[in-house]
């Protein structure tokens, strides 16, 4: 799932930066000082942004409204059931949920209109 896949790589960036290039224990290399810079001003590292969704955020308020989304996305999984409405702005990608109705939509009144051939 590209949300895991996302918090890991942000997790083991994080880690490497903190842990080992800032106790001297690695040459802090050019990937690094530019997460470190982008922390520091609080911007979203753009290495973050090629495994999330597009936003505008500050990098507080853009981790702040990943984490509604993630947990929109764990409600969803511990129910199996749709909600009766949705936060459209809350998915990494829209579209394909609204073609996924779409297509739900469709193959119910193909099996209606079947059945009542």
């Amino acid at each position: 799932m590209m949300v895991n896949c996302s918090f890991g790589y942000e997790n083991w960036m994080l880690y490497i930066v903190h842990y080992n290039a800032l106790q001297g224990e690695l040459t802090i290399t050019a990937d690094m000082e530019v997460l470190g810079n982008a922390l520091f001003l609080d911007n979203v590292p753009d290495t973050w942004l090629k495994r999330a969704y597009p936003s505008m955020y500050g990098l507080a308020s853009w981790y702040t409204d990943l984490l509604l989304r993630v947990r929109e996305l764990e409600s969803w999984i511990s129910d199996f059931q749709l909600p009766p409405s949705v936060w459209l702005g809350g998915f990494f990608n829209p579209q394909s949920f609204l073609t996924a109705i779409m297509q739900q939509v469709g193959i119910l009144v193909y099996i209606l209109h079947a059945s009542i051939r």
